[in-house]
């Protein structure tokens, strides 16, 4: 992108693609736009995805900074890796993941467009709910039972959304190590 511009991409460069890329559906595209950026532009002002846990654990997700369609893509990319990690043996039954919306006290007019967008999306989105609830205590969260999402991968689940399992294994290897995330990846992004 710099040698085709003569310009450095930056944040707004990288969002505005996964922004357009993830409208059109095109979800393995705009998450390769993502990660390629988290790794190339200045952590300061790179609106991180918060993959929140202990030991390693993906516990929760935190969303804010992203707008409805970011948060859809950092969704996918949070279902492939917990898939994963359900693979891999690593996700216990009795753990409570948290995808944390926010209740939109900030939004101009009070009301979230995450919350609602995002439980839209685990209902419908991905072509199979995935069963989710809303704690009384925290109105700014969405959570979902471990064992819930494991059956869904074991029995429910059509796609995630990210392309073709070798698509899925681009993501999974550049979230593993960042350094896998360079620009030449942007190569391979085709826009139809």
């Amino acid at each position: 992108m710099e040698a085709s511009f003569g310009v450095k991409p930056d944040m707004v460069c990288f969002a505005t693609m996964w922004e357009i890329l993830g409208a059109r559906g095109n979800w393995w595209e705009a998450a390769i736009f993502y990660l390629v950026g988290e790794g190339y532009v200045e952590a300061s002002v790179w609106p991180y995805a918060r993959f929140i846990g202990s030991d390693g654990n993906l516990t929760s997700i935190d969303l804010h900074l992203f707008s409805v369609v970011g948060s859809k893509m950092v969704i996918r990319i949070w279902l492939l890796l917990l898939r994963d990690a359900h693979r891999r043996g690593s996700l216990q039954d009795n753990q409570r993941l948290a995808i944390i919306t926010g209740r939109g006290k900030n939004s101009p007019d009070g009301q979230s467009r995450i919350k609602p967008s995002i439980e839209e999306f685990l209902s419908e989105g991905l072509g199979v709910k995935i069963p989710w609830y809303v704690e009384k205590a925290n109105k700014g969260q969405i959570c979902i039972k471990s064992a819930d999402l494991k059956s869904w991968f074991e029995n429910e689940m059509s796609s995630i959304g990210l392309g073709s399992p070798a698509d899925e294994d681009v993501i999974l290897k550049i979230c593993r190590d960042s350094t896998n995330a360079d620009l030449t990846l942007l190569q391979q992004v085709q826009v139809q």
